[in-house]
This record gives structure tokens, C-alpha cells and sequence, in this order.
């Protein structure tokens, strides 16, 4: 008790900038043990873009075998990669379980609503359907989620969650990421959407 005691009172010494740092590193630490914690920090740092790597303008065509992956949607509904070539195409790996994916949710739900129906967003899990159902209604986010109906394609498998593509109305792939961004941004949108997305960098 003498020991705690007398740590104390040396704390107490240091300077009130120190002590504040120290008071915000326990919170963060205190938040990322929290699963919901995690998800605010991350959201939060993903504002700053210091997060998710990027393999921007490394163009891929797809070819015809990937263009007939099979995807379902919560209702049932089968698709082929190749019925979204028509607008450009917004595919995005990511799981319930995923903090980094959860908190980039409310960023993807903008850039959908600022791109105003002229992309397609594919949103792909392996989670089961009931699963995802209940996680959406949860959140009240009303998301186009999709379920491989096979093996996705080598050209667009992912490593990590989430990894996010960009594909254009030629079938190429103009943009990978991996890891957590802040797809709410204006430079998001003019990726997706833009005349010169072939050249943008994000």
C-alpha cells in the first residue's frame, strides 16, 4: 500500500501535459478492449487516411471465366459478375465479425448516396444470410450485400478484410485496397464515378 502510495504521489508531479497523454492512451487502450470501442477508434482513423494499403492505376482486365462468378443477393436472387459491367463497379470484400470493415461501413453508405445510382455497389461475404440479415437490421444500414455462390476468381480474391475494388465499364480493374478508408471523400467519389478515374489516386 506504501508503494502504490508513494507511486501517487511522484505521478502526481509530472507535468499536466504528460498526465493528458497519458489519460488519452488509457482511454484508447480501454476502448480497442471493447468491440464496439474498436470500431469508434477505427472510425475515427480512418478520417485521417493514414490506413489500408492501395494499388491504384495497375489496370486488370478481367477475363470471361471471372465476368461469370455467381453471386446471390439476401433474396435469393442469382447474379453474374458480368451483369454489373454496364455502370462502374464499387466490390467489396468484408464480414460481420470485421471491425475495420464495420467502421467503414457509414463511409460507403455516403458514397453511395454522393454517387447517386451511377455505380454499382457489390458488397461480398461469407457470412451465412441470417447472419448478415440480422447484423443490417441491427445497424439500420440498408447495404447491397452478396454471397459467393463460388470461389471468387484469383483476380479478385482477397487476403484481407476488408479489400475493396474498382471496376470500370471496360471490365479492368482500376483500383485495389486492403484494409479500412474513408470511401466518403470527395476524391472516393471522383475515383468511382469520375471521368479521369483511370488517373486518380486514393
Amino acid at each position: 500500500m506504501q508503494k502504490i502510495k508513494h507511486f501517487w504521489e511522484r505521478y502526481k508531479q509530472r507535468g499536466p501535459v504528460s498526465i493528458f497523454w497519458d489519460a488519452v492512451l488509457l482511454t484508447v487502450l480501454v476502448l480497442l478492449v471493447i468491440p464496439d470501442g474498436r470500431v469508434w477508434v477505427q472510425r475515427g482513423l480512418i478520417q485521417t487516411g493514414i490506413f489500408g494499403s492501395t494499388k491504384a492505376n495497375e489496370k486488370q482486365a478481367l477475363d470471361a471465366s471471372t465476368l461469370n462468378w455467381q453471386l446471390a443477393d439476401l433474396n435469393g436472387n442469382r447474379f453474374v459478375l458480368a451483369d454489373f459491367s454496364d455502370k462502374p463497379l464499387f466490390l467489396n470484400f468484408w464480414a460481420t465479425w470485421c471491425a475495420p470493415c464495420r467502421a467503414e461501413m457509414p463511409s460507403i453508405l455516403s458514397l453511395m448516396e454522393q454517387t447517386g445510382g451511377e455505380a454499382h455497389f457489390v458488397l461480398v461475404t461469407y457470412d451465412p444470410p441470417e447472419k448478415v440479415r440480422a447484423f443490417l437490421e441491427n445497424h439500420g444500414w440498408d447495404l447491397p450485400v452478396y454471397f459467393p455462390l463460388q470461389n471468387a476468381p484469383p483476380e479478385l480474391e482477397a487476403s484481407s478484410l476488408p479489400t475493396t475494388l474498382v471496376i470500370n465499364t471496360a471490365n479492368e480493374i482500376i483500383h485495389r485496397s486492403e484494409g479500412m478508408r474513408n470511401w466518403g471523400s470527395k476524391k472516393a467519389v471522383e475515383l468511382v464515378i469520375g471521368e479521369d478515374s483511370r488517373e486518380q489516386e486514393f
